[in-house]
C-alpha cells in the first residue's frame, strides 16, 4: 500500500472486525493507517475464511468519546509476514470527513500517549 505515495503512519490499535456479512466479531490490531486505508493483523481466522471482498471494522475511542464508529472498506491485499502472521491491506469505502477526522485525531492521541509512556521510563 506504501507504493502509492501515501503516507502511512505505524499504530498499534486494538479493534474489531468481521468479514463479510458475518455477525461475529473478531479481535485484530491495527499495524498501520493512511487517509484511504488500513492494515490489520486479524486473530481468529478460520480455514475456511475468505480474505477478500468487504469487511468492517469497529474502532474503540477512548472513554472520553461517547460512542464507537465502524468504517466498512475492501480488502486489497494479503500479506504474511515471515512470522506466518497475516495482514490485510483495506481500502475504506465512503469514508466521510469526520470519520477521517476522527482517525486522524485519535492517531495523533494515541502517538502522544506512546511518546509520553516512552520518555517517562
Amino acid at each position: 500500500m506504501q507504493r502509492r505515495g501515501v503516507i502511512r503512519h505505524n499504530v498499534q490499535w486494538s479493534v474489531g472486525y468481521r468479514l463479510g456479512s458475518s455477525a461475529e466479531w473478531r479481535p485484530s490490531r491495527v499495524v498501520n493507517m493512511a487517509k484511504s486505508g488500513i492494515a490489520i493483523e486479524p486473530f481468529g481466522l478460520h480455514d475456511g475464511d475468505r480474505l477478500f471482498g468487504e469487511v468492517e471494522v469497529k474502532f474503540e475511542l477512548p472513554d472520553y468519546i461517547a460512542e464507537n464508529f465502524h468504517l466498512l472498506g475492501d480488502i486489497r491485499h494479503v500479506t504474511r509476514t515471515s512470522e506466518e502472521r497475516v495482514l490485510l491491506g483495506i481500502q475504506f469505502k465512503g469514508i466521510t470527513s469526520f470519520e477521517a477526522k476522527t482517525l486522524d485525531d485519535l492517531r495523533c492521541g494515541l502517538d502522544i500517549a506512546r511518546l509520553t509512556s516512552a520518555t517517562s521510563r
